[in-house]
């Protein structure tokens, strides 16, 4: 990937792709959290493939950033060798993402079985198509190229996911740091009538007045 010509062009789609990847992993990972927490069944089973596998994706796209940046015939050896580390982050951590999304997904009652066994035939489908790769090496750039459009492919069927179960409030509540939450509860604050401690007959005449 590092060799393709036109490589600052290659470098600012990558860049973008990575970013998006990254977003949706995130997502993904506050959407499942929310589904089993809300189903009371978030054992540390759970939490534990759903923590591992988000962190995995995200070093994944680290490594696939690490590829196209660094040349993997570059005269520096440092570069060079930078490609191959990036090279196998990717190969490596993405399908094994992409197995434990499948898993989580499995234990997920709103997707129809037919979504869950797409999701799985394309992790089962990234790994053969990885395992080539390595097995081929240099004389696989098409295979090179297929895997990477496969992983990505995986990755954006995750819109199926969300339509169905778009966790929106929680989503937003994430990406803001919670401060959806902090001016929902300013605002209820404000709403709610005034209690006078020192004075309880001032309360019960202004809930009359209201009342009135």
């Amino acid at each position: 990937m590092a060799g393709y010509e036109r490589q600052q062009e290659m470098m600012a789609i990558a860049l973008m792709g990575s970013a998006f990847a990254i977003i949706t992993t995130i997502a993904r990972e506050v959407q499942i959290r929310v589904y089993f927490t809300r189903d009371g069944t978030y054992t540390c089973c759970l939490q534990a493939m759903n923590s591992i596998g988000a962190l995995a994706n995200i070093l994944a796209y680290v490594g696939y950033l690490l590829t196209v940046f660094n040349k993997y015939d570059d005269e520096d050896e440092t570069k060079a060798f930078l490609h191959v580390v990036g090279l196998l982050l990717f190969f490596i951590l993405a399908p094994l993402y992409a197995l434990l999304q499948s898993s989580l997904l499995f234990k997920q009652t709103q997707y129809s079985m037919f979504i869950k066994i797409v999701f799985l035939l394309m992790a089962v489908l990234e790994y053969a198509v990885v395992i080539g790769y390595l097995v081929l090496k240099e004389n696989a750039v098409i295979i090179e190229w297929f895997a990477v459009a496969l992983i990505s492919m995986y990755t954006g069927l995750f819109f199926i996911l969300f339509l169905i179960d778009p966790v929106d409030d929680e989503l937003k509540e994430y990406f803001t740091f919670g401060c959806c939450r902090k001016k929902s509860g300013a605002s209820e604050r404000k709403d709610r009538p005034s209690v006078n401690r020192k004075d309880p007959s001032a309360n019960n005449r202004a809930e009359d007045i209201e009342l009135a």
